[in-house]
Parts: structure tokens; C-alpha cells; sequence
């Protein structure tokens, strides 16, 4: 997919970017405000209202605000870096829902960051360092050239579906293990469902050549009672439901999900958010908190009527069995047998990390 910029800041960086670099204005020691007319598209004139409401400031005050970055910008390319980096960290935080006063702890192993120090974005800055990133983009799964405020996307993932269904089971089994849950997300985008989002699947499966579906996944895992409590890891690859082999392999996960307990739900989102989420330029706890409607992937594994699909259930069965995939059924269910959980995900033969019973280890040492 190709990767937009859709954000209000990336959009300003594009168009000043582009823009010949005029001669910097001295800046008198007194500088006074003049007033200028601006004739405004009645789109944009709504979108600055809304944002300076959201701001609390007025209308014009706002225009003078994103003026102003745009001059920075223009003059002081690495001072808008910064100022990104240091945007980001706490756009981070905001979006997971983590207050304030709760940032020091949740950085407290890697960083001295006092909570006054929050009240100083120089503070802020000069604490921002390698450790510092490094531990954010793991605990967030985000990229560590997002947080330096560079044009990087957003989220990373180390996890593939597409032609290995089985290692995305050992991924989501082990995933089990580490968090409290672990719940799945199958993302469609409006524009190519519609309405009836299973009579839409259904077409793109009867005719791979001219209905397009991409579906998309967002894992969600959640810590319990540690901050940040819920997490999200955004797989960098796009699922395309007509052609048949991919689906197979969503299926194949989907049945792998619903045999072993692992909640999985779907959801269309608005094109505008599909793009902004999957080109990387918004992060998924964001998005998530807004408007979207809900489908039921679960229901396309089911061996009754309400499945359009059924006809393709025992292929599906057997592809299940050909991958091997029941063999990390017993990692979910009882995970107390794996003995290594860091080989496990390494890929190891899950045979050989299997806990060995008491009464057979007995009967080999006789």
C-alpha cells in the first residue's frame, strides 16, 4: 500500500518542503502582532473552528499557531524534528491512556525522568535518549524513528500470516503466555464491503479476478494490572481475501483462534482511518477509540447455515491438519508444559520442549 501522509503535520511538512526557502526576518525585540484578512474556503473555515475549539483558543489565534510552524518549519527544519519527537512522546502516552503523573513510573527502569521535568519540553527532550527510545518502541510497538520524530510509520511487527499460518499459531500461543489476554482484530475498509460485509467476502471469493478485499490485522494484548495496560502490534502486511490461497490462511489462523479459545473480532473502519492506521501515520490505540462497525469473522469457521462460505470448510479442515497447526493447541491450553518459551518462539520442535510426566521420567532413569 503506498504510504500516505495524512495527518495535519505531515501535510504542512509536505507543502513547505516543496516551497523555495525565502530569506529569514530579523525579529525585533518587541514584536508586534498585524492584522491581515484571510479569505477562507468554507471547508477550511470549519476545520479551523474545530480545531481552535478543541484547542480552547480562538479561531484566528489558531490560523496564527500553524502560520507560524509553517515559518519554523521553513527556516528551523531540525527544530521541527524536535519538536515532533517530543509531540510524539506524549501523543504516546495520551493515546494509551496513561496519565501524566504515571509516565515516570512506566519509564522508570530506563530513565530519570522526573515528573516536573513534564513541565519543561527541553527537560523532556534531552531525556529522550537511546535507552529511552529503544524501551518505548518495544513496550508500544512502535518504530524508534517514529519517536526521534522522523517520516517513519508509525507501528512495526515482526509477526507474517500469509504463507505460515502455523508460525502466526506458535506467535499468537505465545503471546498467550506472556499477556493477561490477547485479542485479534480482522480490519476491513468501508469503501470495499459496504453494507453487507458477508455477502461482499462471498463475491470476492467466487470472483478473484475483479472483487477486491484486503483484510488487515491488529493484535491487541493486555497487561492486566501493569501500564500501560493494553498494547497494539499492527501487522505490516496486506491479506487479500480473493485470492484463495491467503485466505486459506486467514481461515486456517481463524479456526486455530476459535479452537483454542483466542478472542478474535472484526471491524470496518472509515477510509480515511483505514489509510492514516495502515500507511503509519496514526497509532492503532488512537484509532481505535473512534467511529467504526463491528463484523463477525468467527462466523465464516462455523459448520452452519450463517457461514456463506461453507463450501469451503473441509478444505479448510484439511489444509488445518496439513500445516500441522493442532500441534500448538496444547501451548495455549496448557502452557505450563512448554519448558522454554523463548526456544518455543525461536521455532523449536515443540515436541522436544514439551514438560516430560513425572511417571515417564521415572521409568526412563529405571
Amino acid at each position: 500500500m503506498k504510504n500516505l501522509t495524512l495527518s495535519f503535520t505531515g501535510l504542512l511538512n509536505n507543502l513547505v518542503s516543496q516551497a523555495p526557502r525565502p530569506e529569514p526576518v530579523p525579529t525585533p525585540e518587541k514584536p508586534a502582532k498585524v492584522t491581515t484578512t484571510i479569505r477562507l474556503e468554507e471547508p477550511v473555515r470549519v476545520y479551523f473552528e474545530a480545531q481552535a475549539a478543541n484547542l480552547g483558543i480562538s479561531t484566528q489565534e489558531c490560523i496564527a499557531l500553524t502560520l507560524h510552524a509553517v515559518m519554523r518549519a521553513s527556516y528551523e527544519p531540525q527544530a521541527a524534528e524536535l519538536e515532533r519527537q517530543i509531540d510524539r512522546f506524549f501523543e504516546l502516552f495520551a493515546a494509551h491512556d496513561i496519565p501524566m503523573t504515571d509516565i515516570p513510573t512506566v519509564i522508570q527502569s530506563v530513565s530519570t525522568l522526573q515528573r516536573d521535568d513534564l513541565l519543561n519540553r527541553s527537560s523532556v527532550l534531552n531525556n529522550l535518549d537511546g535507552p529511552l527510545i529503544d524501551h518505548l518502541s518495544a513496550l508500544f510497538q512502535v518504530t524508534p524513528g517514529w519517536l526521534k520524530g522522523l517520516n517513519e510509520a508509525s507501528h512495526f511487527s515482526h509477526a507474517y500470516l500469509y504463507k505460515s499460518p502455523q508460525q502466526f499459531a506458535r506467535y499468537l500461543a505465545y503471546l498467550k503466555n506472556q499477556f493477561r489476554n490477547v485479542k485479534i482484530y480482522l480490519v476491513l475498509m468501508e469503501s470495499q464491503v459496504k453494507r453487507d460485509v458477508y455477502m461482499s467476502l462471498k463475491r470476492a471469493t467466487e470472483d478473484e479476478q475483479h472483487h477486491d478485499v484486503d483484510i488487515r490485522i491488529i493484535m491487541e494484548r493486555d497487561s492486566a494490572g501493569s501500564l500501560p495496560r493494553k498494547t497494539y502490534e499492527v501487522l505490516d502486511e496486506n491479506l487479500n481475501w480473493n485470492y484463495r490461497n491467503c485466505r486459506y490462511d486467514i481461515k486456517a489462523v481463524m479456526n486455530f483462534m476459535e479452537r483454542t479459545r483466542i478472542f478474535f473480532d472484526g471491524i470496518i473502519l472509515p477510509d480515511t482511518d483505514y489509510e492514516s492506521l495502515f500507511s503509519g501515520t496514526a497509532l492503532a490505540a488512537s484509532v481505535l477509540k473512534g467511529r467504526y462497525r463491528t463484523w463477525h469473522p468467527d462466523q465464516l469457521v462455523w459448520d452452519d447455515e450463517r457461514n456463506t462460505e461453507r463450501h469451503e470448510l473441509s478444505s479448510i479442515r484439511r489444509y488445518y491438519n496439513e500445516c500441522k497447526m493442532d500441534e500448538y493447541e496444547i501451548a495455549v491450553r496448557q502452557p505450563w508444559q512448554i519448558k522454554d518459551w523463548d526456544k518455543f518462539l525461536a521455532g523449536e520442535d515443540i515436541a522436544k520442549l514439551i514438560q516430560q510426566e513425572p511417571q515417564a521420567a521415572e521409568t526412563k532413569d529405571s
